[in-house]
């Protein structure tokens, strides 16, 4: 364990709830490349229980938060991500940002602006592109090229099955499987296939909703998800191209994946913050795009209208470039 070593960077966690307990705080714990050092939040019975089970000191004011850590993974809705991620971006710190990062797209290219003026790196939580089952898979399906079509169907019962993780999230029950099971899939598509330049999609039975994207390659794709499904039915992401179809590895377990991912992301960070930001990973940037893919979607649904993705700030440098 990498928790004595003060030659770690110190991690801050941001949020206290489900998945911040189940995922967020074992992730870093076991992880070898950075410290959980301490938790910011308002629920003062879980601070107690994270204070307790961990070791961390917690905070209940944000900027004394701030003033103790290297890198901060946030583990609260979007709405809440996006003004707090500013701060942290401005205080120079690293990002590990869930998905989506906000729902507004200018917001989020302002998360991605202020974290390339400060020369500080990120990860957004794309499971798929971090998860070591399928890390490989994706970068040999992005150099192969040579795509014609690619789906990929979720078709979940998280709002409707109150066993389910998600059966109680707020935010979740307001904006859908769009915002919550959509980006994981667009991010795919976009890392195999290029941006999206172009939206059309449309609502359904079951806030079922369907997206197709024009990537800049000329390659279409579709994603389909719901959160509200009627009974659990197969899902998954395929891709069809001059070698047949290819479909990506399905998770085993998509808690015990999305552990596997965070301790991905926080290797790349623990790298980046030691001056080695060696490898791929999905910042903010990237998650800005995916979150302007998604805003575009939702005016497509109202205006019946195919529409364009939010472009980035051209002041906006990627990681790769600096």
């Amino acid at each position: 364990m990498s928790q004595g070593s003060s030659s770690l960077p110190r991690l801050g966690l941001v949020g206290t709830g489900d998945w911040a307990r189940r995922v967020h705080a074992p992730s870093a714990a076991a992880s070898e490349d950075v410290r959980l050092v301490s938790v910011y939040g308002r629920d003062q019975v879980a601070l107690g229980h994270m204070r307790s089970t961990y070791g961390v000191a917690t905070f209940v004011d944000y900027r004394e938060f701030l003033a103790e850590v290297d890198i901060v993974a946030f583990a609260v809705p979007p709405d809440v991500q996006a003004g707090l991620a500013i701060l942290a971006a401005a205080s120079r710190k690293h990002l590990l940002l869930e998905k989506p990062a906000t729902i507004d797209p200018t917001a989020a290219w302002d998360i991605a602006d202020t974290l390339s003026e400060t020369r500080c790196f990120s990860v957004v939580s794309f499971t798929h592109l971090l998860r070591p089952s399928a890390t490989a898979w994706v970068e040999n399906a992005r150099l192969s090229g040579d795509w014609l079509y690619a789906r990929s169907e979720s078709f979940a019962r998280a709002l409707v099955d109150s066993r389910s993780l998600s059966f109680k999230s707020l935010w979740r029950r307001d904006k859908g499987a769009l915002w919550d099971t959509a980006p994981h899939a667009i991010a795919v598509h976009c890392r195999i296939l290029g941006d999206v330049v172009e939206v059309t999609a449309s609502a359904g039975t079951g806030r079922l909703t369907s997206l197709t994207l024009l990537h800049v390659s000329g390659t279409l794709s579709n994603v389909t998800v719901t959160l509200e499904a009627p009974a659990a039915l197969p899902g998954g992401s395929t891709f069809f191209g001059t070698s047949g179809a290819q479909e990506l590895p399905k998770c085993a377990n998509w808690e015990s994946d999305a552990k596997e991912a965070h301790l991905a992301a926080l290797g790349y960070l623990g790298r980046a913050w030691r001056g080695d930001p060696s490898g791929f990973a999905p910042d903010a940037g990237f998650g800005a795009h995916v979150t302007s893919v998604i805003d575009a979607a939702e005016r497509s649904i109202q205006s019946g209208c195919r529409e364009r993705p939010q472009t980035r700030p051209a002041s906006f440098v990627t990681q790769a470039n600096r």
